[in-house]
């Protein structure tokens, strides 16, 4: 499950400098604030990429953020508040504000879940729970990542490269890590799958991409269940 989770000789480190940075500007303001500020929400909203969002998502999300700041809390304390706000079921941003609560929670991400071979679930009213589930499941992932020689490689890596970083939590240089070792292969990915929408679904794939955000992986989802309607026909 581990073996080669992270390729340390594909590590950008350019992009993680520049990550770096911004993050722990993040996490300084975060802990000085005592309520969100416009300019603390637009770092948070870039550095996050969030975006597109309803009203009631930012208003909920910042509300949350502050509320539990703190305190002990759970991912279903932020996914389910955000879900009856929004009647959508944010995990990767629920995984996010809870780590800048608590830094030794890790984020949602989908390269660890296919590690995991964890898909997606279907949309429905399953789907908290199985979000829920699923994040536990990447908690115990990096617990055991956490213990194996390979991960003290990756934490030496990362202090003796990053050494302003080096009081980070230990899940958020792993989490950098993975960021920057596949961000080329992503941006590759996600160019290749939107030429192939587009042949795929012409007009209509316009649609399509408004409605994806980078930071959520079902585009996957999207692709085979079009592609499953269409041979139906």
């Amino acid at each position: 499950m581990y073996e080669n989770f992270i390729n340390l000789e594909k590590v950008d480190k350019k992009i993680i400098k520049e990550g770096l940075i911004k993050y722990l500007h993040l996490i300084e303001e975060f802990n000085y604030l005592n309520e969100p500020t416009d300019e603390f929400k637009k770092s948070f909203n870039y550095f996050y990429r969030i975006r597109q969002r309803s009203k009631s998502f930012y208003d909920t999300f910042y509300s949350l953020m502050f509320e539990y700041k703190n305190k002990t809390i759970e991912f279903s304390q932020i996914l389910t508040p955000l879900f009856e706000k929004t009647g959508k079921v944010e995990s990767s941003y629920s995984s996010k504000l809870l780590h800048t609560i608590n830094p030794n929670k890790p984020i949602w991400d989908k390269f660890v879940l296919l590690n995991l071979n964890i898909r997606k679930s279907s949309y429905g009213k399953d789907k908290i729970q199985f979000s829920i589930d699923t994040y536990k499941k990447i908690e115990e992932f990096y617990n055991g990542f956490l213990l194996t020689e390979d991960a003290k490689r990756c934490i030496e890596f990362f202090d003796i490269n990053f050494p302003e970083g080096i009081k980070i939590s230990n899940i958020k240089k792993i989490d950098f890590l993975l960021w920057a070792s596949r961000d080329e292969n992503n941006k590759e990915n996600k160019s290749n799958t939107k030429l192939k929408l587009k042949l795929e679904f012409d007009g209509t794939v316009v649609d399509h991409l408004r409605e994806i955000d980078d930071t959520n992986d079902y585009i996957e989802n999207l692709i085979l269940k079009d592609l499953e309607n269409k041979n139906n026909y």
